[in-house]
């Protein structure tokens, strides 16, 4: 019986310290808003701090609503910065913050970001009070409250930038922008659409990767600017002549000679098809694209020779008379047939010297003997066929 009477008594104390432990004070007490820098242009963004307490006796999830005109601002994001507690919050709807795991009883900073959207005359205000929690905690009503002063101006980008850049493949060049003096010491970060077409470094210099065209973004936390960057073929080397060294005709040339200026570089990347030649009197001489000189008439004319629209020589070119017809094919043919003659000469003659056998002073006279010889048997032969034939021997 006494252990169940000291049961009953335990029970009751701990029942007593439970409910204790729940009890809430005050609930949520809204702190005050505060503006870091008055704003002056459309575009700017306006940074809000907002302090607030929760006082309860275990962590919970806060909605605090947000009160604007949202045609002149609009409410950007949330953001926390250091020196005290800060919750992870976010914007649920377009005028209500969530914080989730709010730390009891101790100061709350949060940091709201609001962008000027255009000019107004007349204040405006921006109201900030606990709404709920979701533990449904009683909490104060009260509000914070902050003022804009009104805005005339109606630019208020501090990045300024040119809305078209080029840039050639393999080729480098800064992002042409520039920065109000207020926002000189703004991180700004850059990136492309595109890496495959241009890349952009940390200082905002582009590189041209191949042909395209690619977005360009220069950004702030409190401002940003896009760009279209087009990538252009690569730039072809630059070749510069200083000097040329150029054949010319010796004294003259005659009408209906042609002659070819010979013209040399000092360097091995020029291109002839880049040179132009500039002729003070046509009707004199002629000069074609590659330099070649025809002569017309008599007289004298003066040539320039450029390269890349630079004078790098010239020269005085006299035409003499007309070039007299030569009668030089007629006299190649005589000669060509005098050539053959006597080459057919040659060889006859030659031949007819081998079927001659070499001179025997014996082998005369034993070929004269012996022809005599054969000569008289021949006679003597034909003498008694006469005789024979004279006779009728018939019996």
């Amino acid at each position: 019986m006494k252990i169940l009477k000291k049961l009953i008594v335990l029970t009751i104390v701990l029942i007593g310290f439970t409910a204790n432990a729940l009890t809430v004070t005050d609930g949520a007490i809204v702190g005050k808003m505060v503006i870091n820098k008055r704003p002056t242009v459309v575009n700017e963004l306006i940074t809000v701090n907002y302090v607030f307490l929760y006082k309860s006796n275990r962590n919970s999830n806060i909605q605090i609503k947000l009160e604007y005109p949202k045609e002149y601002l609009s409410a950007r994001f949330v953001v926390s910065l250091p020196g005290k507690p800060n919750p992870a919050c976010k914007f649920t709807t377009s005028d209500v913050i969530t914080c989730y795991n709010v730390e009891h009883s101790k100061e709350q900073l949060i940091t709201v970001m609001f962008k000027i959207v255009k000019t107004f005359d007349t204040d405006k205000k921006i109201t900030a009070s606990i709404i709920s929690d979701y533990d449904k905690v009683k909490f104060s009503t009260s509000k914070s409250e902050i003022t804009i002063p009104k805005i005339k101006a109606k630019d208020g980008s501090f990045i300024k930038v040119a809305e078209k850049h080029e840039v050639a493949v393999e080729e480098n060049q800064s992002l042409n922008y520039e920065v109000t003096k207020e926002y000189k010491d703004k991180k700004l970060t850059f990136t492309s659409s595109d890496p495959s077409i241009v890349t952009v470094d940390k200082d905002g210099i582009l590189t041209g990767v191949k042909e395209g065209t690619a977005k360009v973004t220069i950004a702030t936390e409190d401002d940003q600017k896009t760009v279209e960057v087009k990538v252009t073929p690569k730039a072809k080397e630059e070749c510069t002549v200083n000097k040329v060294t150029v054949t010319k005709p010796s004294k003259f040339i005659r009408v209906g000679e042609v002659f070819s200026l010979d013209v040399k570089p000092d360097n091995t990347c020029f291109d002839k098809r880049n040179l132009k030649y500039e002729n003070s009197d046509n009707s004199v001489v002629w000069v074609d694209t590659n330099g070649y000189l025809v002569g017309l008439k008599s007289g004298k004319a003066h040539v320039k020779i450029m390269y890349n629209g630079k004078e790098l020589a010239n020269l005085d070119v006299q035409v003499g008379l007309e070039k007299k017809k030569s009668n030089n094919s007629l006299l190649i043919i005589i000669v060509l047939i005098v050539i053959v003659i006597v080459v057919v000469l040659y060889f006859f003659l030659g031949k007819k010297k081998k079927d001659y056998p070499s001179y025997d002073s014996s082998d005369d006279k034993d070929d004269y003997s012996s022809s005599n010889t054969n000569n008289n048997k021949t006679k003597e032969t034909d003498n008694e066929e006469e005789y024979f034939d004279g006779i009728d021997l018939d019996v």
